[in-house]
C-alpha cells in the first residue's frame, strides 16, 4: 500500500472515531501483549539475523521493556484518559477548569536502526493508548526485524489503527 494510501485510511478512521474509548484501547493494547508471545521468536530470529543480538540481549533489551510497557499501559490507561481538574487564577473566581485529554490524530514512528522493536514498539503502544492511529515506518538497516514487527502488528492490530 503507498503511503498516502495509508495516511487516508488511517485519516478517515480517525474521522470516523476522532475520541475512541478506553475499552476499545484496552483491547487492541492486550491484542499486542498476546501478539508478543506469540511472536517472540520470530523477532528474537530476526534481531539475531539484522544485528547479530543474542537471544538474552534481545529479550533484556527489546522484548521485556515492550512487555512491561504494554502491562504499564493497560494498568494505567484509565487514569490517563480522565480528565483533570486544575486551578483556576483568581480573576476566574467561582470557575470551574479541567484537562480532557484527547488524541492528536495520524501519528508518525520513525524507526532507528540500533534497538529497532523497543524503540518502535513503545512510541505506537503510548500512541495507541492515547487514542491515536499509527504510521510506523521501520529502519531499512534490519529488514528482517521490521517484516517481523509488521507480520505481529498486522496480524493483531487493525489496519484502520497502524499501518
Amino acid at each position: 500500500m503507498k503511503a498516502l494510501d495509508s495516511l487516508a485510511l488511517l485519516e478517515a478512521a480517525r474521522r470516523a472515531d476522532p475520541t475512541p474509548s478506553v475499552r476499545s484501547r484496552k483491547v487492541l493494547l492486550r491484542a499486542m501483549l498476546k501478539g508478543l508471545r506469540d511472536h517472540e521468536q520470530r523477532l528474537i530470529d530476526a534481531l539475531a539475523a539484522d544485528l547479530d543480538k543474542p537471544e538474552l540481549e534481545s529479550r533484556t533489551m527489546e522484548l521485556y521493556p515492550v512487555r512491561k510497557e504494554l502491562q504499564t499501559a493497560l494498568r494505567n490507561i484509565s487514569n490517563w484518559a480522565r480528565p483533570q481538574r486544575v486551578s483556576t487564577p483568581l480573576a476566574l473566581f467561582g470557575t470551574r477548569a479541567e484537562v480532557v485529554p484527547s488524541p492528536k490524530g495520524v501519528v508518525l514512528v520513525l524507526a532507528p536502526w540500533n534497538f529497532p522493536m523497543l524503540l518502535t514498539i513503545n512510541p505506537v503502544l503510548a500512541a495507541i493508548a492515547a487514542g491515536n492511529r499509527v504510521v510506523v515506518k521501520p529502519s531499512e538497516h534490519t529488514p528482517a526485524t521490521a517484516k517481523a514487527m509488521t507480520n505481529w502488528l498486522q496480524e493483531c492490530l487493525p489496519s484502520t489503527w497502524v499501518q
